[in-house]
């Protein structure tokens, strides 16, 4: 008997760690090679090259650390992350091979769970500590001046209080003012500072409630829950209707979408991702099926 426990001892904690291990992340800044200049990879599941190209990024085997890049150029791009998180390799679908180098050093660690709370602390911030510009970002990560990467969280939203776990190894705790435009913080060597938001203007939370594109789409939005409806008529006469529930995390809201059969809808189940744009009315919507992206749609607020 006790020979039973210690073995299922072993397996919960051999469970555990590996659940906590941290794996690295695809999101930050590159030196991307074929001639691609710094190109920008956010943790929303998109990004941008130094000539102003976008694109939307996924996981096309996330345990092997492979991803697909679907440029606005027309390229698509398959690249391996390393091991250490600081390099890609890969290739187009022309068969062009090439590899890009982390800016920056390695990333900070990868959170557990996206950060809690709504985003009113992202924006640029002038840091105190002789830190320069910081861009706190809603997706919880940031940068500051000189490159160092972080990973945010709140831990107290009644008394607005946030900590920054960096990429050098220091970690600060701060308090946001209650008018959203000053921090006072503190690290974890005691060495105390403050920060001033560089906009002088608090960022608004998202409100998207309400039709988007002629009433194509419909959204209720209650704090960070969100809920998405779609119905059109198809080129063969036919009606076609789905419903999706997600979370608002940031500006981007991870939607499962049901469809409905009764209205001819495709019976697997969807996954939908939704970026929303700084001014809270255009929506970039990525469709996919099993981690293959199958649609993607930008629809606009309806006034």
């Amino acid at each position: 008997m006790r020979r039973h426990w210690r073995f299922l001892i072993a397996v919960v904690l051999l469970w555990s760690t590996r659940t906590l291990a941290q794996e690295p992340v695809l999101a930050g800044e590159w030196s991307w090679g074929a001639g691609g200049g710094v190109t920008r990879i956010l943790a929303d599941g998109t990004g941008r090259d130094a000539r102003g190209n976008t694109m939307q990024w996924t996981a096309g085997d996330a345990s092997a650390r492979v991803y697909v890049l679907r440029w606005s150029h027309g390229y698509t791009d398959t690249v391996t992350l390393s091991a250490d998180g600081g390099s890609l390799s890969g290739s187009n679908q022309q068969g062009y091979k090439f590899s890009a180098k982390r800016i920056g050093g390695a990333p900070a660690p990868t959170p557990s769970s996206p950060p809690s709370g709504n985003a009113e602390i992202a924006g640029e911030w002038n840091w105190g500590v002789g830190g320069g510009i910081v861009e706190i970002r809603p997706d919880g990560t940031g940068r500051d001046a000189r490159g160092n990467s972080m990973r945010w969280t709140l831990r107290d939203p009644a008394s607005r209080s946030y900590e920054f776990r960096w990429s050098h190894g220091y970690t600060d705790t701060a308090t946001l003012a209650v008018d959203g435009n000053a921090l006072t913080a503190v690290n974890d060597k005691g060495t105390r500072f403050s920060a001033t938001r560089r906009s002088g203007a608090t960022i608004r939370p998202l409100d998207l409630n309400g039709s988007w594109t002629g009433g194509l789409v419909h959204i209720w939005q209650e704090g960070s829950e969100v809920l998405v409806t779609a119905t059109w008529k198809r080129d063969d006469g036919k009606y076609v209707a789905w419903r999706g529930e997600g979370r608002l995390t940031g500006s981007v809201v991870d939607l499962r979408i049901r469809y409905s059969p009764m209205t001819h809808g495709p019976v697997p189940e969807w996954r939908g991702r939704m970026t929303v744009s700084a001014d809270g009315n255009t929506i970039d919507a990525v469709y996919s099926v099993n981690g293959e992206t199958r649609d993607t749609r930008r629809y606009s607020r309806d006034r």
